[in-house]
């Protein structure tokens, strides 16, 4: 084996390689002789970590020397030095919509906003508040899903209070009723009612009818009076020939009586 097959040449002269390394006996372990050639071999800095390659960097040899690469994620400022690059504030990064760029060392993370969920791949997907029961909605009210959030309606018949509740409304003391005439509303949770007065009754087209008590023989006439139907109530006319009694009862001008009273 000759010497050029030991050692490798390198394109620089004696002197160039005596300065490369720290003295002549670095010299002689990378460098071989023989009568007529003078030969070295290339010195790896980074297997023999000679290297002054800077924090998050990788060196990488070269012929007579290496160079300094910084990591993915870094970028190389002033001498030897590797900073990390802020990729959420230059607008690097890749992320999705309804998300937040966090900046770390040497990469960024992407964070969903409130009211999302990472979904498959670099995605931020709404989440329904209301079918996974995930809101606070209060009794009386619906959830409705918003994107990134979700509302509250309160029912029909109630209204949102300072306090996030949902209130019953008192339609009959806000005169928010439709009662007939002849009827009373009266109040219910989230709705109202309307009752018709004594002496009415309900039709089927939600109107407050007269009962004629006369006609349907409801009174209570006495005997020797006339039945005489009134708006909601009646009255009892004592016959000719008798006059009403204080004891509500009709008695003959020739003192016979009946009992009952005029109402």
């Amino acid at each position: 084996m000759t010497v050029s097959d030991t050692c490798r040449p390198l394109r620089m002269s004696r002197e160039r390689a005596v300065s490369k390394v720290r003295d002549r006996h670095d010299v002689m372990d990378h460098c071989c002789t023989d009568r007529e050639h003078f030969l070295c071999s290339d010195i790896d800095e980074c297997s023999e970590n000679l290297h002054h390659c800077p924090p998050h960097s990788e060196c990488n040899n070269t012929l007579g020397n290496y160079t300094c690469l910084c990591h993915t994620g870094f970028t190389q400022i002033a001498y030897n030095t590797c900073q990390d690059i802020d990729e959420c504030s230059e607008n690097l990064h890749h992320c999705p919509p309804h998300s937040e760029c966090s900046n770390t060392l040497g990469n960024y993370t992407c964070l969903c906003h409130t009211g999302f969920t990472q979904s498959g791949h670099n995605a931020c997907q709404d989440i329904d508040e209301c079918s996974e029961n995930l809101h606070h909605c209060p009794p009386h009210s619906e959830c409705n899903n918003t994107l990134g959030n979700y509302t509250c309606l309160c029912h029909t018949g109630f209204t949102l209070t300072a306090h996030d509740t949902c209130q019953d409304i008192d339609e009959c003391s806000e005169n928010l009723h439709h009662c007939p005439p002849h009827s009373e509303c009266n109040n219910t949770l989230g709705n109202y009612t309307c009752l018709c007065h004594t002496g009415f009754t309900l039709t089927a087209h939600d109107t407050c009818q007269d009962i004629d008590e006369c006609s349907e023989n409801l009174h209570h006439c006495p005997p020797h009076s006339e039945c005489n139907n009134t708006l909601g109530n009646y009255t009892c006319l004592c016959h000719t020939g008798f006059t009403f009694t204080a004891h509500d009862t009709c008695q003959g001008v020739n003192g016979s009586t009946a009992i009952g009273r005029e109402i």
